[in-house]
């Protein structure tokens, strides 16, 4: 998957018409730099600005959770290295029991 990119020069270009915009609120620039920029992006990659967002929201809840995913695993190991594991004819017999 392909991420839009803007260039530096078109970045510059937002902010110049953002700061004459509004010349005396650097609060509201950022804010407006960084809407513009991401339609920007949204435009590049041919979706309105909420698909995109919505896209990128997508794209964050799925790298955290196969990062929880991958610290679980990890976790794991590290108590079965440790002689922390339960033996699968232990669990075998524990499942039998509850169902």
């Amino acid at each position: 998957m392909v991420m839009a990119r803007i260039t530096k020069a078109e970045r510059e270009r937002i902010r110049i018409a953002v700061e004459k915009e509004f010349p005396d609120d650097p609060v509201l620039q950022q804010v407006h730099i960084a809407r513009k920029v991401l339609s920007k992006k949204a435009e590049l990659e041919g979706l309105s600005f909420g698909e995109y967002i919505m896209k990128r929201h997508r794209q964050e809840v799925n790298s955290k959770t196969g990062l929880r995913f991958r610290q679980k695993v990890e976790s794991g190991l590290k108590e079965l290295d440790a002689g922390k594991g339960i033996p699968h004819k232990v669990v075998r017999e524990k499942l039998k029991k509850r169902f």
